[in-house]
C-alpha cells in the first residue's frame, strides 16, 4: 500500500467536500425531494443499507451522473472470498467511498480491495484505451473508489465496550491498523478516537467521522460517541457524515448550511495543510 498525502486527500477548500449528507430515506423519491430541498448546498452524499437495498446500484449510477460523489456505505463483513465478489461489482465510476468492517481483519479488507481495483479496471476498459487500462490496473490505493475501514460503531457506547470487556481506545488502534495493512485508503472513526489516531498514524490516512450532532439538534437517538462538526474537524477529521439533523430538520438547506458555516470556521484555525 501507497500511503496518501494531503495533497492526495479527495478535499479541497470547499467546505462541501468536507460533508456528506446522508441519504437515510426508503425511497428514490424520497431521496431526491431530500436533495431537491437542499440545492446546491450539498455535492457529496451518502448512500447506505437502507437506500441500497430499496433502489440498488443503480440509483448510485444516478446520483453521480447528477454530479454528486457517492459514499457508498455498505460496511461488508463477510469471509474474504465473499468480500472480494461483492466488491467487484461495485459501480466504480460512481462511488467516492466504500466501506468494511476492519473488524473483518486485514485479509478481507486486502480482499475489497482487489475487488475494487477489479471493478475500476472492467469500468474503464468501457472508454479507455489498453495504455490507460494498464495505469488503472497498477494504480495506489488512493485512486478512487477509497476504500474505508469501520472502526467501532458510533452507536455503541462505553457501558457496550464494558459488557463486551474491550478497551476502546487500545482496540480502535488494532482495527485501524489491520484496515490500513489491508489496504484501506482511510478509516471511519467516531470523534472520541481521531485525535490519538491522527497523532499515532499522521497526515496520511483519510479520517471520515459519523456521529455528529450539532448544536441545533434536537432529541435523542441510537448515537452514543458523538460531537460536533467543528469538534471533528478540529480534532483531526477530514470530513463528516451527518444524517438525521438535515434530513429530519423541517428546513435541510438551512441545517446543511449551519452545518457548513461551522465546517469553514474549523477548517479556518487549522494549519494550511495537514
Amino acid at each position: 500500500m501507497i500511503p496518501l498525502s494531503p495533497a492526495q486527500k479527495p478535499f479541497d477548500d470547499d467546505p462541501r467536500s468536507r460533508l456528506f449528507v446522508a441519504l437515510d430515506v426508503p425511497s428514490r423519491q424520497e431521496a431526491e425531494n431530500l436533495l431537491s430541498r437542499l440545492g446546491g448546498s450539498v455535492r457529496r452524499v451518502k448512500v447506505g443499507l437502507e437506500l441500497f437495498f430499496a433502489e440498488g446500484p443503480r440509483f448510485v449510477e444516478v446520483l453521480a451522473e447528477r454530479g454528486y460523489e457517492v459514499f457508498l456505505d455498505l460496511k461488508l463483513h463477510d469471509i474474504p472470498h465473499t468480500v472480494y465478489r461483492a466488491a467487484r461489482l461495485l459501480p466504480a465510476g460512481a462511488v467516492l467511498f466504500l466501506t468494511v468492517h476492519a473488524s473483518g481483519g486485514r485479509e478481507m479488507v486486502r480482499a475489497a480491495y482487489e475487488g475494487i481495483r477489479e471493478a475500476r479496471v472492467r469500468g474503464e476498459k468501457h472508454q479507455a484505451s489498453p495504455k490507460d487500462v494498464l495505469a488503472v490496473q497498477n494504480s495506489p490505493s488512493y485512486a478512487p473508489p477509497y476504500l474505508l475501514g469501520v472502526t467501532w460503531l458510533t452507536s455503541l457506547g462505553e457501558a457496550e465496550f464494558a459488557r463486551f470487556g474491550i478497551d476502546r481506545r487500545q482496540s480502535v488502534g488494532i482495527l485501524a491498523e489491520e484496515a490500513l495493512l489491508g489496504g484501506a485508503a482511510g478509516l471511519v472513526v467516531s470523534a472520541w478516537e481521531v485525535t490519538s489516531l491522527r497523532a499515532a498514524l499522521g497526515p496520511g490516512p483519510i479520517f471520515v467521522v459519523p456521529g455528529i450532532r450539532p448544536a441545533f439538534s434536537r432529541g435523542e437517538d441510537d448515537q452514543r460517541r458523538v460531537s460536533s462538526p467543528g469538534e471533528a474537524i478540529r480534532s483531526g477529521a477530514d470530513a463528516v457524515v451527518v444524517g438525521r439533523p438535515i434530513v429530519w430538520a423541517p428546513d435541510p438547506r438551512r441545517a446543511a448550511e449551519a452545518i457548513l458555516e461551522e465546517i469553514a470556521a474549523a477548517l479556518f484555525d487549522l494549519p494550511p495543510r495537514r
